[in-house]
């Protein structure tokens, strides 16, 4: 799923979310792993469990490079996706991170930009 940085900027985006993927992150990992990522991979791509959690792995192990996550984050990703399959959890849209994650959204609103997508037509 990861796409190097020189590959990336010449990829055409629609989806915020698969910018995401394809975006190590500083802060805010936890959130989307459990609202964003773990969702979109198994519920709405439908991708099996295993293969879902091998995806969100290896993006924190990209998102490393800003320092590593809190806690034991594999514990946290392997929970994240079980919950998920379990309840059948879509997405979180962007307007549930503007109401509720301020700081998220902005990182998501200035990463989307970057790949010329305005959040604020979606």
């Amino acid at each position: 799923m990861y796409i190097d940085e020189t590959s990336a900027k010449n990829k055409r985006y629609s989806n915020w979310i698969d910018i995401l993927l394809d975006t190590p992150v500083p802060d805010g990992r936890h959130r989307l792993i459990e609202h964003v990522l773990a969702p979109y991979l198994i519920n709405m791509r439908n991708l099996e469990l295993g293969k879902a959690k091998q995806i969100v792995e290896e993006w924190v192990e990209r998102c490393e490079t800003y320092g590593p996550a809190r806690g034991n984050i594999n514990a946290f990703v392997e929970r994240a996706c079980s919950n998920t399959q379990k309840f059948k959890r879509k997405p979180k849209d962007l307007s549930w991170f503007k109401n509720n994650h301020r700081k998220v959204y902005a990182m998501i609103s200035s990463i989307a930009e970057g790949y010329g997508i305005d959040l604020e037509a979606e």
